[in-house]
């Protein structure tokens, strides 16, 4: 498991802000390209009381630079952290509240690279909030955003539950890694759940000018569970690990797909997601296939042409790869979703525009005729709240038959 450094914000709440509307939010600074983003924070809520919750943000000690102002001063870390949090009002988020403070880590302080400290903050039981975080390394001046929406009703939210690891640090997210040991604490939850550990069967999405709704996982009725009292540690299956309270509601699904998932270590895993730019004998020539890596390989040259030609489109693929597992797992493996396909085979968009629950994905300048947009909206899944489903049209058949082909002419789409 990645070390993490994690911190929890805390402030009083301030004078009440203007109530403001906020229908979307447009961010060029968005981006789903891991390398270039310099940091790769996670947060979460957790509600310990009708009242109270905590919030928790993660990033890896070794995205952030210590310094000391003199010889004798420690190395430290210094973020700025920015929290807007809204909540829903009559269908859009309003501003609710604001906070502004500076975090100090010393180098000395870290035990087993890991720095951990939490507090609580005031969050009343209302519905749904927004929180918008803006966190700043001030030692190099970097800067990142991110958001999530967080539910907090009478009863039964996902956020009533906090899961950990074994030796106690938070789990963000939802994937885990195959064999780790997990455990939960709540305050308002039920203090009992049931494990159900299985393994959906899905398949991959059709290319965007197809028509016609997809299947997405559901827990089905025959899978049998296992009562987890909180505090119990359980162990991590391969496929779905989803946890179900006395009411049949769906807490948490965590997807599990081996050791080394979310990145692309395994032959396999090489293959697998081929199926989008390659033929379909093509395809069943090298899954059948004694020899794959070398069939792999083959496939690869025969589009690059040249050595460091392939090996620059073998790069630059199979990281799109790994970014639509990191970003956009769901109930399925990131590369197998809609918002996965786009990814990997056009790259990321030129702009990303957001509201509620669409995400508008745009290829070139926007409103030019030979700009691509793509939309894609959200999926009220009860195993996942990160899946978003493409608005296909018949009309994307020749943008992406031009992807496809610069691909297999050893050009790459949008890099």
């Amino acid at each position: 498991m990645n070390k993490w450094l994690l911190f929890c914000c805390v402030a009083a709440l301030l004078s009440a802000c203007s109530v403001q509307q906020t229908k979307s939010t447009t961010s060029n600074l968005v981006s789903y390209d891991w390398e270039v983003m310099p940091m790769h924070p996670e947060v979460m809520v957790y509600h310990t009381s009708d009242s109270k919750s905590m919030i928790y943000l993660g990033i890896s000690s070794s995205e952030l630079l210590f310094a000391r102002n003199s010889p004798e001063s420690p190395f430290e870390a210094r973020l700025d952290c920015d929290v807007m949090i809204e909540r829903m009002q009559q269908g859009v988020f309003v501003a609710h509240d604001t906070t502004d403070f500076v975090m100090i880590y010393e180098k000395e302080n870290e035990r087993d690279g890991i720095i951990i400290s939490s507090n609580e903050i005031d969050l009343e039981t209302f519905g749904r909030y927004r929180f918008t975080i803006q966190l700043t390394d001030l030692n190099r001046r970097w800067s990142f955003q991110t958001s999530l929406e967080v539910n907090k009703f009478e009863g039964g939210n996902k956020e009533d539950y906090l899961f950990t690891y074994e030796d106690g640090l938070p789990v963000f997210g939802e994937i885990l890694r195959t064999g780790e040991l997990v455990k939960y604490t709540t305050s308002r939850g039920d203090q009992s759940l049931s494990l159900r550990q299985w393994q959906p069967k899905t398949k991959l999405p059709p290319p965007p000018y197809v028509q016609g709704s997809r299947n997405y996982p559901s827990l089905p009725d025959t899978t049998s569970g296992q009562e987890i009292d909180k505090d119990e540690i359980f162990f991590v299956t391969e496929g779905l690990n989803t946890m179900v309270n006395a009411n049949g509601d769906i807490i948490h699904s965590f997807l599990s797909q081996g050791e080394s998932y979310p990145e692309i270590k395994s032959v396999d895993d090489m293959m697998f997601s081929l199926r989008y730019i390659s033929g379909r004998r093509e395809y069943e020539r090298i899954e059948e296939s004694n020899y794959r890596k070398k069939e792999i390989d083959a496939f690869w040259l025969d589009c690059g042409g040249s050595k460091d030609r392939t090996r620059e489109l073998i790069k630059i693929y199979y990281r799109r790869v790994e970014e639509a597992n990191r970003y956009f797992s769901s109930s399925i493996e990131g590369w197998k979703t809609d918002r996965g396909l786009i990814h990997i085979v056009f790259g990321n968009p030129t702009k990303i525009t957001r509201d509620n629950d669409r995400e508008t994905w745009i290829y070139g300048e926007e409103n030019n005729l030979s700009s691509i947009t793509f939309n894609f909206y959200r999926e009220r899944n009860p195993l996942s709240d990160n899946l978003f489903v493409l608005e296909r049209n018949p009309l994307f058949r020749t943008d992406w038959d031009r992807a496809v082909t610069a691909w297999r002419n050893g050009r790459i789409f949008q890099e």
